[in-house]
């Protein structure tokens, strides 16, 4: 009995640590603002959208009844409300679906940070598809053993990408993200070609698979749904805050990106996105936006304060509140640098998205 008795209370003792942890982190996430009072009637929507799409694919259409007017995204070719997010991948879900593409098929991606990205995202997850994101910088061969171990049942791309799909042609079809030329198989066309009413619901939630390029083990596909605890824990030591400017630098396609161009959305932050890194492109961008956080590996951190060393430009970044740097290691030689630039400012995050632990500064 006493062995009993003991284990029902270290069992008891386990499950309300973790209950105070996971109430500690949803009091970050409202501080942070990503959870707020809202008015009731607009509570009810946001339920039905996360009930409808799930996590992923409701993030945008709780964007969009939050601050529909508000500035989601600023890319090279203009900028984009939260409502016309929403809509247009509900326009998007909806030109797939008549397709054929099914809750659970695979939509796989490979294109660079700009809208195109965003709205097959989106589209996926309200579709309920298995959403394959492929690294910028990734080869023929590479995608040949990706292909082989993800069948591709709709294909996104970018111009600059075609050759490397050959004669790839999936049954629900491939079409091009990002192209100076238009054409009936752009996303643009088939945004244009369909109503932008609430998709049905799939049924299913998205599943995210960012693949290790490298490897040739079948990777586990994650669900769209994370835990408090590992948004709290970014949250707990990075200062980011809602309705804020994200200036994402690193590419989209890829797990840092991804989770960071996901949290402004749900921020309701302008996300502002470019499909190549420039440095003074950027430094430009932080000023003419009012950029609170900048997203960016060592070595685009490196050459920015290169540039700033060098010419000098009279950029205003007195609204730059975070300079969250991650992908590789930080060196502190580096840091140390960048925190006389912009002072103290500067949160490295290496490698591990999402974790707290991976938080060294």
């Amino acid at each position: 009995m006493d062995l009993d008795l003991r284990a029902i209370l270290e069992d008891a003792g386990r499950l309300f640590a973790r209950f105070g942890d996971e109430a500690y982190y949803v009091v970050l996430c409202i501080r942070s603002g990503l959870i707020g009072v809202e008015m009731p009637h607009r509570v009810a929507l946001m339920l039905r959208a996360f009930d409808r799409f799930g996590t992923l694919g409701g993030a945008v259409s709780v964007a969009s009844i939050r601050g529909g007017g508000g500035i989601g995204l600023v890319d090279e070719i203009g900028s984009l409300t939260f409502r016309e997010l929403d809509r247009r991948s509900n326009a998007l879900a909806n030109a797939w679906r008549a397709h054929g593409l099914e809750p659970g098929e695979r939509v796989t991606i490979l294109a660079r940070n700009h809208r195109g990205f965003l709205d097959a995202v989106f589209a996926a997850a309200k579709c309920g598809a298995r959403i394959v994101l492929l690294d910028a910088e990734i080869t023929g061969p590479q995608i040949r053993r990706v292909a082989a171990r993800e069948r591709i049942d709709l294909l996104v791309y970018d111009d600059e990408y075609a050759g490397l799909f050959g004669r790839v042609e999936p049954q629900r079809g491939r079409w091009r993200a990002w192209s100076e030329r238009g054409g009936d198989h752009t996303l643009e066309a088939l945004i244009d070609a369909h109503p932008n009413s609430v998709p049905p619901n799939p049924g299913v939630p998205a599943r995210i698979v960012i693949p290790d390029i490298g490897s040739s083990r079948r990777p586990t596909a994650q669900s769209e749904r994370r835990g408090w605890h590992e948004l709290g824990g970014l949250l707990s030591r990075v200062p980011l805050r809602a309705r804020e400017v994200t200036e994402c630098c690193t590419p989209i396609c890829e797990a840092l990106g991804f989770a960071q161009a996901m949290l402004a959305v749900g921020l309701g932050s302008t996300l502002v996105l470019r499909r190549r890194f420039d440095p003074a492109a950027t430094l430009e961008s932080l000023d003419r936006n009012q950029a609170t956080a900048l997203i960016v590996a060592p070595a685009m951190l490196r050459r920015m304060l290169d540039l700033a060393d060098e010419a000098r430009p009279d950029f205003d970044l007195g609204a730059l509140r975070i300079v969250l740097v991650a992908g590789s290691q930080l060196s502190t030689q580096l840091f140390r640098r960048a925190v006389d630039a912009v002072g103290p400012i500067v949160y490295d995050l290496p490698n591990q998205p999402g974790r707290a632990d991976g938080l060294l500064r």
